[in-house]
């Protein structure tokens, strides 16, 4: 929904861009020249982008995006967005709630989406989920096109990948204890007062956009207040509140006096709060981050291990987790990318191997002198080169 053009001559609405401007005044257009020759040079505009974008897509391939979600009428909806090196664009939504169970028809859905961006144009598709009607899609996908990629945006793998964590018995144990302490706390006034006056009004709960993320920072920040949260059940002002003699508060009390909570607690942060990292950096980077994923991913790992202090039967559970290949396939796809001779070994052209090298260069999965090694006339498609991993059956080894 955007602004009717109208307000164009509303005098609060040319204050308010005066007064955005300071001192600099400004010439608003009028109502008919922004519904008119503005607006049709804009659409100009758009258009001619679109149409440039659509025509790389030939020259260096693209990914179609798959983004689903359930509206407020409860009406299951799917967006498709077309993703290359000169940029995504927006193709179109619809409405599947109608055959959301039937993956039948949501094959032939895709099927008409691939067909209209060029069946030889896409080289993968990417989901933002593995469950649901998205997973049973991909299923199928996978065993009817051999030439396509089908795998899921990195960030919900993270996010997965945190969600499989937080199921583990001592996990999910401290999660709901942790949860316990804040409803209780914010739950009722008086509490959240006291809270507030030992703490400084900090905040106990960990606001985020990333709502896979948000449990682990809401530990992260109880741990960190854990002097105060001891400090304040204790003290003179909690005893004389009426939640000092009642059972929920007494059940609060010792929960904080419980030394195995917060021993076990760190333990649960030390096992997540890497990922939770990685996670808020592909979220708020402004380029792609798949070009970092394969060494960052290594890096939490590794992270990880060191707050166990490399103790294997501690770190191992959380690595294995990780390194589950259905959770995250990009870690295997890009593993098998980075092998510098397997272009050579597979006996792949050069023009393919450039192609290949170009596209992942762009997403900084490799260095640039690996491209000015290959010759920069040898522009063919990166396509051939994944057909030429699945021939060798290589791909689908790795997946």
């Amino acid at each position: 929904m955007g602004i009717d053009f109208s307000v164009a001559n509303s005098p609060s609405f040319q204050d308010m861009i005066n007064a955005s401007r300071g001192k600099e005044k400004c010439e608003i257009p009028s109502c008919q020249d922004l519904k008119g020759w503005i607006l049709h040079e804009e659409v100009m505009e758009m258009q001619e982008y679109v149409k440039r974008i659509r025509h790389s897509w030939e020259s260096t391939g693209c990914s179609i995006l798959l983004d689903g979600w359930t509206d407020e009428n409860g009406r299951n909806l799917v967006s498709f967005i077309v993703d290359c090196p000169q940029g995504p664009i927006y193709l179109r939504s619809s409405d599947i709630s109608a055959f959301v169970s039937n993956v039948d028809a949501l094959q032939l859905l895709l099927d008409g989406v691939i067909e209209e961006v060029g069946v030889n144009n896409v080289v993968q598709i990417v989901a933002c989920s593995t469950s649901g009607w998205m997973g049973d899609v991909g299923k199928q996908f996978m065993e009817r096109r051999r030439t396509v990629f089908w795998t899921v945006s990195v960030f919900d793998c993270i996010a997965l990948m945190l969600e499989k964590i937080g199921t583990i018995d001592f996990a999910r144990e401290i999660l709901e204890k942790a949860k316990t302490i804040t409803k209780f706390i914010h739950g009722h006034t008086t509490v959240l007062k006291l809270f507030g006056d030992f703490t400084g009004k900090r905040n106990l709960i960990k606001p985020s956009k990333l709502r896979s993320a948000m449990p682990f920072l809401t530990l992260e920040n109880i741990v960190a207040e854990k002097k105060n949260l001891k400090a304040m059940f204790a003290s003179f002002e909690w005893n004389r509140t009426k939640w000092a003699s009642r059972t929920e508060g007494k059940r609060i009390v010792n929960l904080v006096e419980d030394r195995s909570f917060w021993s076990t607690a760190r333990m649960v942060l030390k096992a997540t709060i890497p990922l939770v990292r990685v996670l808020c950096l592909i979220n708020g980077a402004y380029k792609p981050q798949v070009g970092y994923i394969y060494e960052t991913m290594d890096q939490a790992k590794e992270t990880i291990k060191e707050e166990f202090k490399n103790k294997k039967t501690q770190y191992w559970p959380i690595w294995e987790i990780i390194d589950d290949k259905t959770l995250f396939p990009h870690i295997i796809i890009i593993r098998l990318c980075l092998m510098s001779d397997i272009a050579d070994h597979l006996q792949c052209h050069t023009e393919n191997r450039y192609k290949f090298l170009l596209w992942l260069y762009h997403y900084s999965l490799v260095k640039p002198q690996l491209i000015t090694e290959s010759h920069s006339y040898y522009l063919d498609s990166m396509k051939n080169f994944i057909v030429f991993l699945h021939s060798f059956s290589l791909v689908s080894d790795f997946i």
